[in-house]
């Protein structure tokens, strides 16, 4: 049962508007929460569910989708945001609630591997901050550290650390509230984290239930706030650490060659490491033999792997490498107002007289010669010009803003093509903006290097896509080849920025690939361009049909056949585990989860055995699967529940429910075959078949006739049947009607008409009965009967 308080403190709002931080979601929310507790929370999601409320958890809004959005009620934990001692503090007490495994992973001399416990609300800057403070460290990150803990940890936010999986995969246990306010404590079943008496002892309410189960634990790690509200993690993280990091100019057309190269051989980046050159100048000085701490020896193998690309222009490249260096006790940097030339207004106003001199200069003496075409252009031009100029003058203009009007200047007066010049060179200005960091080599603490040195993502605003594929494929590398061919012809300006990582085990991670080694390729483009929307659009489209997914927080139009086609069997298993806790409860839904179907329906169950008493199939079984026995009787509710209008014998078994039971017998020559419910219509067992439908003959006629309304007890006479034997409607020869066996089944069951058979005066009522049985297909091997005594 849960513990649910009897009050609620923290903030709350009637009437909330919600804007995402790019600003293309806005939405009214009719109640909204900031509660300052656990029991706070769980009073939130206990009143929710009672009140048919739809609930969705929003972290800093950084999202460019509606993943968090809901009018009905939404609530922001940012203010359970502390780390909680369980698991550091008392590491090496006896009072641990870890197990000795894990206590022996921890305490063993030379190992950094460290746990942390802590509330899923916190920024991820701040957790760095007190991670430093402890002499800890997380072991990736992405590039921004403005995202709540939950929200980067359940899109699935990842950094370019070759050897590290994305932060989901460093979750070790989950806290999570969940429908009525239950709480559940998910660990490892296979590396089990706590004993579960200490660990229960240690949580406010004594009635959480603590699983220890690996798919669960997979599916919460990615979970995009579909199962309940996650309260806290315990991660694995890491002693502190340096980074040393350079990069070295290079092209597309070379690095792509070495790439394909090294899937060609199996050995994805050897041939690029390899042949990458040195840092010109090691920062520990010309003579030095090793490069800022890291052996020279050791440089092809780097922590972080990344290529910065214009995304107008393959010939401008950056490649960006880093190295995890010996412990140097750097100090942190203190983070500073933005000072990069990008916000620098002399920079913006170059760059608009700069780009209406062009417009006078060159675009409009090109259209002169040309007879009844230059007198409207020629104005419409000017006033281009006109409106570059007078952005100029003002002393608030960002240089972001001037190179989106300037580029959708020159993109509108480019009549003849000639303007080509000054459009790539003020795209390679916006390319050299945002990767200016990436070209000279800098050392510091890890998470200052990783990412931001704040949690603020700044004013600039871009449009951006990231798709994740299989770096053992050549996929992703055709899928750049388009890119760099075709954003040349679009209006956008930007980058494409692309990171290698290893696998996430995480079921719904975009990084969950077949190999080991998975490749997300961003595309960016300043927000403003004209073609921003239609670009981002073709990105989605081609990559998807290249077999790549797009990131969760990112761009995502995905629809649920998408989903169900680039994530095959992982999100079935996803919707198995999200059954488990949520049931068909829709508290956490929103349009989101929907469009995308990630919802509790569809589930595929393999039966692979059952149970039987007295020679009835009493359940059905599949040793390795969490909901296994299975009552036939709830298999039966289940189905009636999701096809209330499916009854008789029907040719062929109705559409996906919720649950769905598959037979597989484990022969691979046997295909499998669905359970479906039968409805039959029958006597009361009696040893004899005198009385029963199967003495029966078949009707005359097929009579067209009903029998009336008012006719509450009916005489059947005959049946007809289909091919396989079954009965398909009841007749009565004599008063020449006939009812659909699916519509006397119905009448029986709600006790409306009475149906009898009479034989020698002796009358035997028809009832109406349900088994659950494999479709009528004559393959004996698949069918229920045909599996073990489990």
């Amino acid at each position: 049962m849960p513990c649910i308080p009897d009050s609620y403190g923290g903030f709350r709002e009637s009437g909330y508007s919600f804007r995402n931080w790019l600003g293309n979601v806005n939405t009214s929310v009719q109640t909204y929460f900031e509660p300052d507790s656990l029991e706070s929370l769980v009073w939130v999601v206990n009143q929710a569910h009672t009140g048919g409320h739809r609930l969705r958890v929003v972290g800093s809004g950084w999202s460019f989708e509606n993943i968090a959005a809901c009018p009905d009620w939404m609530v922001r934990i940012s203010n359970l945001n502390r780390i909680i001692s369980h698991f550091t503090d008392e590491a090496l007490t006896a009072a641990s609630p870890l197990t000795l495994e894990w206590q022996r992973r921890i305490t063993r001399p030379g190992n950094i591997t460290r746990l942390v416990h802590v509330e899923a609300g916190i920024r991820l800057f701040e957790l760095n901050q007190q991670l430093h403070d402890r002499g800890l460290a997380l072991p990736t990150l992405g590039g921004s550290q403005g995202q709540l803990l939950a929200g980067a940890i359940s899109t699935s936010t990842h950094g370019g650390d070759v050897r590290q999986p994305p932060l989901a995969d460093i979750v070790r246990a989950v806290h999570l509230i969940t429908k009525e306010g239950q709480e559940l404590w998910v660990e490892s079943s296979s590396q089990p984290l706590t004993h579960e008496n200490d660990i229960a002892a240690r949580l406010s309410c004594g009635d959480v239930q603590i699983i220890r189960d690996d798919e669960l634990l997979s599916a919460l790690q990615v979970s995009v706030g579909r199962f309940g509200i996650i309260y806290s993690y315990v991660l694995e993280v890491r002693t502190r650490f340096d980074l040393v990091e350079w990069a070295t100019p290079s092209s597309w057309s070379e690095v792509s060659s070495f790439l394909r190269e090294g899937i060609t051989e199996g050995n994805i980046l050897v041939p690029l490491l390899s042949n990458l050159p040195l840092p010109a100048i090691p920062p520990d000085g010309p003579s030095s033999s090793v490069f800022a701490g890291i052996p020279f020896e050791d440089s092809s193998r780097p922590r972080y792997l990344e290529f910065l690309i214009n995304s107008r222009n393959g010939n401008q490249l950056w490649v960006r490498r880093r190295w995890e260096r010996e412990r140097a006790d750097l100090e942190l940097e203190v983070p500073v107002e933005r000072t990069e030339f990008i916000n620098e207004h002399t920079v913006a106003n170059w760059i608009l007289v700069s780009a209406a001199r062009a417009i006078r200069l060159i675009a409009i003496p090109a259209i002169l010669p040309i007879p009844g075409y230059r007198e409207v252009r020629h104005i419409e031009m000017e006033v281009r010009a006109l409106e570059l100029d007078g952005y100029a003058h003002d002393p608030h203009v960002s240089a972001d803003f001037a190179l989106t009007a300037s580029l959708n200047a020159l993109w509108a007066c480019d009549d003849l093509g000639v303007l080509g010049l000054a459009i790539d060179e003020l795209a390679r200005i916006v390319f050299d903006g945002r990767s200016e960091l990436a070209k000279t080599g800098k050392r510091g603490v890890s998470w200052q290097i990783m990412s931001n040195l704040s949690a603020d993502p700044g004013p600039n605003r871009v449009n951006s896509i990231e798709i994740i594929f299989d770096a053992a494929t050549s996929s992703y590398i055709d899928f750049i080849d388009f890119l760099t061919v075709e954003g040349h012809g679009h209006r956008q300006s930007g980058y494409i920025s692309v990171r290698f990582s290893s696998k996430s085990n995480a079921l719904l991670s975009m990084h969950n690939v077949e190999s080991s080694l998975a490749v997300s390729v961003e595309v960016a483009s300043i927000q403003g361009f004209e073609h921003n929307d239609r670009w981002m659009r073709l990105i989605e489209s081609r990559a998807i049909e290249l077999g790549g997914r797009p990131h969760w927080g990112q761009h995502n139009n995905l629809q649920a056949y998408q989903v169900n086609r680039l994530y095959g069997e992982k999100v079935q298993r996803w919707r198995e585990q999200l059954v488990r806790v949520v049931d068909s409860t829709n508290t956490f839904s929103n349009n989101y989860t929907e469009q995308r179907g990630l919802e509790p329906v569809g589930i595929i169950r393999y039966v692979t055995a059952v149970r039987r008493a007295a020679g009835r199939i009493t359940h059905l079984c599949n040793p390795d699967a969490y909901w296994s026995p299975m009552p036939v009787e709830e298999v039966i509710r289940a189905f009636e529940s999701d096809h209330p209008f499916v009854v008789g014998s029907s040719a062929f078994p109705p559409a996906l429910g919720r649950i769905n039971y598959i037979v597989r017998t484990g022969d691979e020559s046997v295909p499998d075959a669905r359970v479906i419910v039968a409805h039959v219509l029958t006597t009361s067992p009696d040893d004899t078949v005198a009385n029963n439908l199967d003495s029966l003959g078949v009707c005359r006629e097929l009579y067209l006739r009903i029998p009336p309304a008012d006719q509450l007890r009916r005489r059947v006479t005959s049946v007809t049947r289909n091919r396989w034997g079954g009965v398909t409607a009841l007749c009565n020869d004599d008063e020449q009607w006939r009812v659909l066996d699916s519509v006397a089944f119905f009448e029986i069951s709600r006790g409306d008409i009475e149906y009898f058979i009479d034989r020698g005066g002796v009358e035997t009522i028809l009832l109406a009965k349900t088994h659950v049985t494999t479709f009528a297909d004559g393959i004996a091997e698949n069918n229920l009967s045909s599996l073990p005594e489990s």
